[in-house]
């Protein structure tokens, strides 16, 4: 189909992983890559790298945003339109640790070994779930936990679509389960980070007790805080449970034999709320945080006729896209690609037409909340997609 792209390992031994601060492993790693070529001028384009799933997930999962889209016979593909790397070089890396130390490594491989990275451009951005944990490394966002557990709750009794999933005795109840003194979300958090800087301080994973404060902590919010919503689907609200998300055609696609390619299949997901998102962003100590949080919401101008979500950019930038699921690009395509671009090349999110630095803030609504969306009217069939039982 035309598109450039390249695949394979990089192995990281055990002793090169160990020079890394606070790094103490007795195993190898292999890191699988796929690489996609820029369609349009290769020579200059910037560098993107994308982690999509969670820990221990494929980044596959994530593909309607890749080169080629597998078609519903899990046979056959047809190019993307709207692929991310039409202007930048995309590089995919599968990866199944939750620390930073693997990402950097294989970067400091990758950049300077693969033989087919020729691009004058040395610009790299970082994309999918995992960047907020890169930036951690760095810099720690006290409290950032705070910051999201309660935004589940809150975002089932009270959203945009006017949806409410329970109650308020039940809504009170799950709140309680977040906030209660000792045995709460955020105590038990607390508890698991005094017993781990005690026990545990470098992250090894071997401390019995520090485990069991960590499975307590993980317990009590993922069976008492997050399966109370489990009647409508976790990767879309305004759909239900049955009818969970995009089908996953390349579940189907990679396993057969001619692709030989293997990926991992596992059902446990992330959810993410735009309300911890945003909450997160608020919270967030760098140094120009005050003006990101003095900044307003403007509308994302997809296209001339189309406004597809809503932004607010000073540094970073927080966007809700709407009538999007958790895989937003099979749900708004264009209005993925076009936020893609504009962040890639320095452009403001909203527009595109204004070049971003230091200076430059969105303007409008300090929320987004009186913004309400109508439930989506279904137009496609339920479809039964049995690769994705595996």
């Amino acid at each position: 189909m035309g598109v450039g792209a390249w695949s394979g390992y990089v192995s990281l031994p055990k002793e090169f992983l160990n020079n890394m601060e606070n790094m103490s492993v007795d195993y190898d790693i292999n890191l699988f890559f796929w690489y996609f070529e820029a369609r349009h001028n290769p020579s200059s384009a910037p560098t993107s790298i994308y982690l999509g799933g969670g820990p221990g997930r494929t980044s596959l999962d994530s593909m309607s945003g890749f080169p080629c889209n597998i078609n519903p016979d899990s046979n056959s593909m047809k190019l993307n339109p709207l692929s991310w790397n039409k202007h930048v070089y995309g590089n995919d890396t599968e990866h199944d640790r939750t620390g930073l130390a693997d990402p950097v490594k294989f970067a400091q491989v990758w950049f300077q070994e693969f033989p087919d990275y020729r691009t004058t451009n040395k610009k790299v951005s970082l994309w999918g779930t995992s960047p907020p944990t890169w930036l951690t490394w760095h810099r720690q966002w006290l409290h950032r936990y705070k910051a999201q557990a309660a935004s589940f709750p809150h975002i089932e009794y009270n959203n945009t679509y006017g949806i409410q999933l329970y109650n308020h005795t039940m809504y009170s109840v799950l709140m309680q389960n977040v906030t209660a003194p000792k045995t709460g979300c955020y105590d038990l958090v607390d508890q698991y980070r005094v017993a781990a800087a005690e026990g545990d301080s470098t992250g090894q994973g071997t401390n019995e007790t520090v485990n069991a404060a960590c499975q307590t902590a993980s317990a009590v919010y993922f069976v008492q805080v997050l399966e109370a919503y489990m009647v409508c689907s976790q990767f879309d609200l305004a759909r239900l449970r049955i009818d969970s998300d995009e089908p996953n055609y390349f579940n189907g696609f990679f396993n057969q034999r001619w692709p030989h390619i293997s990926h991992d299949t596992k059902t446990n997901e992330c959810k993410f709320t735009g309300m911890g998102v945003e909450n997160i962003s608020l919270a967030a100590g760098f140094h120009s945080a005050p003006s990101l949080r003095a900044a307003g919401y403007e509308d994302v101008r997809t296209n001339k006729t189309y406004k597809g979500g809503v932004v607010r950019q000073h540094g970073i930038s927080r966007f809700r896209v709407f009538q999007g699921g958790h895989a937003v690009a099979a749900y708004e395509p264009e209005t993925i690609y076009r936020i893609f671009q504009r962040s890639m090349f320095g452009l403001d999110v909203a527009t595109g037409h204004i070049k971003t630095d230091s200076h430059y803030s969105s303007k409008g609504p300090r929320s987004n909340w009186h913004i309400k969306n109508q439930i989506p009217v279904e137009n496609r069939e339920t479809v039964s997609y049995t690769n994705q039982l595996a």
